[in-house]
């Protein structure tokens, strides 16, 4: 019986870590036309896989680049938000 229940438990835990998929790590750089880098540029990371989609927001750092942590399967689209007035 003891057999059992760890053999369950052991399934479950499987089940569980496969049902909730792996983590990713999205990361790049956001420079302007001439190669430099923008700063506190905000990124929207769209998984456009996910019903409804499943949206995260990342900010550039001092040298442009950007984190952010997604579960997949994905497929994604980024796209930089430039205020074009400023």
């Amino acid at each position: 019986m003891k057999r059992i229940i760890l053999s369950f438990v052991a399934l479950m835990l499987v089940t569980t870590s496969w049902a909730q998929g792996f983590l990713y790590t999205v990361s790049g750089s956001v420079t302007d036309s001439n190669g430099a880098p923008i700063a506190n540029e905000p990124v929207v990371i769209v998984d456009s896989l996910s019903q409804p989609p499943i949206f995260a927001i990342a900010v550039t750092d001092a040298q442009g680049n950007y984190s952010a942590n997604l579960q997949g399967p994905l497929q994604m689209v980024v796209v930089a938000v430039n205020d074009c007035n400023g």
